[in-house]
């Protein structure tokens, strides 16, 4: 682990008395928040999300039909996926 110390010129050097992790979190104004990164598993959930939610829309504006064992599956079901799809990546974006 690395320790910093604050000069007299308010740097920070190393062997001092504040670690790096906590040098990063206090050096920022009062408020700010840290950044966040989102992991890669977050990442692909949304854009598998994102991915049905456009298939659902294409579905919508072209003509397409989706038929499953004889059955025609009514177009009112896609509006239900985009918003759900869509929802869930969003909802997912904005906690990370």
């Amino acid at each position: 682990m690395v320790w910093l110390e604050k000069t007299d010129l308010g740097g920070y050097e190393e062997g001092g008395k504040i670690s790096y992790a906590n040098f990063l979190r206090f050096s920022r104004s009062v408020g700010e928040p840290l950044p966040r990164y989102m992991k890669l598993g977050t990442i692909l959930a949304i854009l598998v999300f994102l991915l049905v939610a456009v298939v659902h829309i294409l579905r919508l504006v072209g003509d397409w039909d989706v038929v499953i064992n004889g059955v025609v599956i009514p177009k009112w079901t896609s509006i239900l996926g985009v918003l759900i799809t869509g929802g869930l990546a969003f909802l997912l974006w904005r906690e990370t």
